[in-house]
């Protein structure tokens, strides 16, 4: 297919539109308080400006250390949660015979850590990081202003995917519209534990052009009807399948400490999506805890 960055003419019929070449990618390796992480993605490709992120080699979580990490909250000040960005890249897709972008894939990876975590709890104990990222998942991705629209804007965990191999304790999930909003987008995630306090994220967000096309009746297709997000999400998954990770010493410790005595040490295999357009849910659960029989 003959796809090309610049748009000559408008798109006239449904399409399926063209990435980078995910054969051709380098791959970034980091190391966060020890722990290496590799992740193979293409270089940055859009046609607008985007202040673009490289890792640098090592990171450290000891604020007083020269090559910490950097945090940020992403939330207007409300600070129950820090993230610090590792890499950020955009990829433009576009359509065939110069009808130009038709979407981009946006990725962020990043460390993340929820202020004032209990301190006998660890992110490696399968229940405890079900907990924090319910928690995440409405701090990123609920606002109350969204009671007052009657529904949530967004819904998530969808399509849980637990990992397997050597990044099991992690999961793969999508964070999907909702309500009749943010149509043509979408998130997929795949997080992890690398210490007792702090998450590994790879975050892709797709965008895709509103539909302003009309039939003869008035009616505009829908925007999954008109542009195929399947190439989109293959790149996405091409990307999380090759995130690898080898826990430093002290990690590791931490990860065999918090699973000790644990029958099953794996992630639920079924989590529906969060509810939040319930009032009185939304209120509940700002702090996370464990039940009693199952802290380690």
């Amino acid at each position: 297919m003959f796809c090309v960055p610049w748009s000559l003419r408008d798109q006239s019929a449904p399409c399926s539109p063209c990435g980078p070449r995910f054969a051709r990618a380098p791959v970034y390796s980091f190391c966060v308080d020890g722990t290496h992480i590799a992740i193979k993605a293409p270089r940055h490709r859009a046609g607008s400006y985007h202040d673009t992120i490289s890792p640098r080699r090592n990171y450290s979580t000891d604020g007083n250390d020269p090559q910490r990490v950097h945090w940020k909250d992403m939330s207007g000040g409300d600070d129950r949660w820090k993230f610090s960005p590792i890499i950020y890249r955009v990829w433009d897709f576009y359509g065939p015979m110069f009808v130009g972008r038709l979407g981009s894939v946006y990725l962020s990876t990043y460390v993340a850590r929820k202020n004032a975590l209990p301190a006998d709890v660890s992110l490696f104990h399968p229940r405890a990081l079900e907990f924090v990222l319910a928690d995440m998942l409405k701090y990123l991705y609920f606002d109350e202003s969204d009671l007052d629209y009657g529904t949530q804007r967004w819904r998530a965990p969808v399509s849980w995917r637990p990992l397997r191999g050597e990044l099991a304790g992690g999961v793969r999930f999508d964070v999907m519209p909702h309500g009749g909003y943010n149509p043509g987008k979408m998130y997929r995630q795949q997080i992890m534990p690398i210490s007792n306090e702090h998450l590994l994220a790879v975050a892709l967000r797709f965008t895709r052009n509103i539909v302003f096309c009309e039939d003869d009746e008035g009616n505009s297709p829908h925007v999954d009807d008109w542009i195929d997000i399947t190439p989109m999400l293959a790149l996405a998954d091409q990307v999380l399948d090759s995130v690898r990770v080898e826990l430093s010493e002290a990690a590791g410790a931490q990860r065999r400490q918090a699973l000790e005595g644990l029958a099953d040490a794996s992630l639920v295999s079924d989590f529906p999506p969060l509810m939040w357009d319930d009032e009185e849910a939304a209120k509940g659960a700002e702090t996370v805890s464990l039940p009693a029989e199952e802290s380690s």
